[in-house]
């Protein structure tokens, strides 16, 4: 969970036969929203064995006559790059097909300071909102599983 001015957001890891059986998000003004997440990749990160207090999203939209691109640069150069950095634990896409942005790719980080390395610093994404959440409970996260979660 993660607080940014007056919302705030929560990121939940469900199997998938619990998310179908939530009513879908409602939207507006002073009701929540929700975004159900398909898996696009997984990777583990060069800190595998730490703990992970820390869970930073980045979340973004693609011109479509780009997309192609992206998502092979993506899967093949950033994650895996991003992976190999110290205290980098865990890394996953994600998409959604509930509105936008269309992209999450979600961090499991040992610190807030994972953030100053020079891989992290270079890439500059438009329109994207970046978030670090510090984990509230003491529970490993699930491994990532197929279908929606």
């Amino acid at each position: 969970m993660s607080l940014d001015g007056s919302q705030a957001y929560i990121y939940a890891w469900m199997e998938a036969a619990v998310l179908a059986a939530c009513p879908p998000g409602e939207t507006g003004k002073s009701k929540a929203s929700q975004a159900r997440l398909a898996p696009i990749g997984e990777w583990q990160g060069t800190s595998a064995a730490a703990e992970a207090p820390y869970h930073y999203v980045v979340a973004t939209d693609v011109d479509a006559e780009n997309e192609f691109d992206f998502n092979r640069w993506y899967d093949t150069e950033h994650m895996p790059g991003l992976a190999a950095v110290p205290g980098a634990v865990h890394c996953a896409r994600l998409t959604s097909s509930d509105g936008g942005p269309r992209y999450h790719a979600c961090y499991d980080l040992t610190g807030p300071e994972v953030l100053d390395c020079a891989e992290w610093r270079s890439t500059h994404f438009r329109n994207a909102r970046r978030i670090m959440f510090r984990t509230l409970l003491d529970e490993r996260r699930l491994a990532v599983s197929s279908g929606y979660f």
